[in-house]
């Protein structure tokens, strides 16, 4: 009844308004000095410049806020087409709102193990094919009739339960390749094993969300890795930039180190010359600073380990008013050739309780319903268990999509493991699938670099 109160009375307030008089105006040229502000006003329609008035009026006998005068009588600037980012980015400097749409990325380095992540336990052959790793029926979390997770993975089995969590079986891409260097890169840039880009899957898109949406910054990376904003330059954002230290991630081979340099996140030149990269920067460190919402994941950090301290990072930035689009984490290694079952174990572990730890924070914030979390890895690992009680790589995996509105579920399903190739669990879903249902549904960029992967099951 209130929502239809508040659409009775805006509709009547169009129809029936009023034109400001002399002293209303003064009024108004007094407090908007800026011209530029003073056009913002006048650019409005005249019903939205009376209530805007309005408010002012009643904000004005409560307080003398230089800005929360200021908003008051620019709060419906958004409903003007030409300037719609121009209060966005008014309510956002003075910490009162962030609508943005958020997207978490959380790379599992070193290729997880999906069978185990996600387990067809009423497959026979999966115990054939794991006599050692295989986990008992006893412990998995039953998500249908069909699957399950780890038991490790009590959080996401509750928000499958709560249709929060999406799981998309058997991504991968047409002609896989089992480098770790080589594969990650596919992903990144949206390749398919024979060509892809040079730059990053997400530059171009967000390029273009940019320019229509009022954005602090493109995209940041806590980890150690940012090959995945390949191509972008102003606007991307390492851990340094706000004075957080990169989170070490294990190496996926031993043949290539990690970088390890100290100067992560936006360009040399682009912090030294550039007014708009520092300005950027002393405003982040300032709404930082200033926030009230300190997210602090306490003792349970501890378990979450390496991603947790990444995640909660990415809630005081979100928490403090920061608007970015994208944040990317980590957590590694999943290369696990020899001894899997613990060192799985724990990996996982980590990965529930630092995305259980987050949602908690994304819906104290507010944001719970603008964010989808998603992971992804660079390949699978086989289903047949090696000499070393481990998986070598494999050709596809399994993924999640966590958020505020996804529409629950599993997407696909696992091969007949009897009748599996070279011990391989084939790829039946193109990886960028993903990327069109984030840039389509999320950012609503429906005309998007892989618009023709769009697969109709995942909304």
């Amino acid at each position: 009844m209130k929502k239809l109160y508040l659409k009775v009375k805006r509709t009547l307030r169009f129809i029936f308004y009023r034109d400001l008089d002399i002293n209303e105006q003064l009024d108004i040229s007094e407090n908007l000095v800026d011209d530029n502000l003073l056009t913002l006003y006048w650019n409005m329609s005249k019903a939205d410049r009376q209530h805007s008035y309005e408010v002012f009026k009643r904000t004005k006998k409560n307080s003398n806020d230089r800005d929360l005068l200021l908003l008051s009588l620019l709060h419906d600037i958004g409903k003007s087409k030409i300037h719609a980012g121009v209060i966005f980015r008014v309510l956002s400097d003075v910490g009162l709102i962030n609508n943005n749409k958020i997207l978490i990325l959380i790379e599992l380095q070193g290729a997880n193990d999906g069978l185990n992540t996600v387990i067809p336990y009423t497959q026979k052959f999966y115990y054939n094919l794991r006599p050692t790793i295989g986990i008992e029926k006893s412990k998995i979390l039953t998500i249908d009739k069909e699957n399950g997770l780890h038991y490790s993975l009590k959080s996401l089995a509750n928000l499958f339960e709560k249709g929060e969590l999406k799981i998309v079986q058997n991504l991968g891409y047409p002609h896989p390749v089992l480098s770790h260097f080589r594969s990650i890169d596919i992903w990144e840039t949206g390749g398919d094993g024979k060509s892809q880009s040079r730059n990053g899957w997400l530059v171009k898109s967000l390029e273009d969300y940019a320019k229509k949406t009022s954005v602090d910054a493109k995209a940041i990376f806590l980890d150690n890795s940012n090959s995945i904003f390949r191509g972008g330059h102003e606007g991307y954002l390492g851990p340094n930039a706000l004075g957080l230290e990169p989170q070490k991630i294990e190496v996926r081979d031993t043949i290539v180190p990690v970088d390890d340099r100290k100067n992560f996140g936006l360009l040399n030149d682009l912090i030294e010359k550039r007014k708009s990269s520092n300005e950027s920067l002393n405003k982040f460190s300032y709404k930082l600073k200033q926030s009230k919402k300190s997210f602090q994941f306490g003792g349970l950090r501890n378990k979450g380990g390496q991603l947790a301290v990444q995640l909660e990072n990415v809630c005081n930035m979100i928490g403090a008013g920061i608007n970015i689009p994208v944040f990317k984490t980590a957590l590694g290694s999943f290369d696990t050739h020899n001894n899997q079952e613990a060192t799985h174990r724990r990996l996982l572990q980590n990965l529930d309780v630092s995305i259980s730890l987050t949602v908690k924070a994304l819906k104290k914030i507010g944001v719970w319903e603008n964010t989808i979390i998603m992971t992804y890895s660079e390949f699978g690992r086989r289903a047949k268990e090696n000499g070393s009680r481990g998986t070598d790589h494999g050709m596809a995996a399994p993924h999640f999509l966590i958020g505020g509105k996804i529409n629950g579920g599993i997407i696909g399903e696992y091969d007949d493991l009897s009748k599996l190739w070279n011990n391989n669990i084939n790829y039946k879903i193109d990886y960028r699938s993903l990327y069109d249902f984030i840039l389509r549904e999320h950012f609503n960029i429906k005309n998007n670099p892989f618009s023709k992967f769009n697969n109709k099951l995942i909304v």
